[in-house]
C-alpha cells in the first residue's frame, strides 16, 4: 500500500503516510510554521494554542511522512525543521 501520486510538474510524491499528515488542520498549521524557521515544541505549543502532547503527536505523524526533521542539540531541546520534502510543499 505504497501509493504514490505525483502532482504536475512538482514532482512531489505522496504515500498513504503522506497524506495522513496533510489531512489535519493542526499538521498544516505546523508546517507553515516551520516553513518561517525551526521551532522547538513549546513555541509551537504556544503559537497554536495547543497542548504539548497534541503537538508532539502531530509532529510524530509529520516525521514519521517524512515532512519534518528533529534536530538534536547539545542541550536538552529539540528542534523540528521541514525536510526538502516539506519545502517542496510550499
Amino acid at each position: 500500500m505504497n501509493d504514490i501520486i505525483l502532482i504536475d510538474s512538482c514532482q512531489v510524491c505522496f504515500n498513504m503516510k503522506t497524506l495522513k499528515a496533510l489531512a489535519s488542520e493542526n499538521r498544516i498549521k505546523i508546517l507553515k510554521i516551520l516553513k518561517i524557521r525551526k521551532q522547538n515544541l513549546t513555541n509551537l505549543s504556544q503559537a497554536l494554542s495547543l497542548p504539548k502532547s497534541t503537538i508532539y503527536r502531530d509532529l510524530v505523524i509529520l516525521i514519521e511522512s517524512g515532512l519534518v526533521n528533529k534536530i538534536h542539540t547539545h542541550r536538552k531541546w529539540r528542534y523540528y525543521e521541514l525536510t526538502t520534502k516539506g519545502m517542496s510543499l510550499f
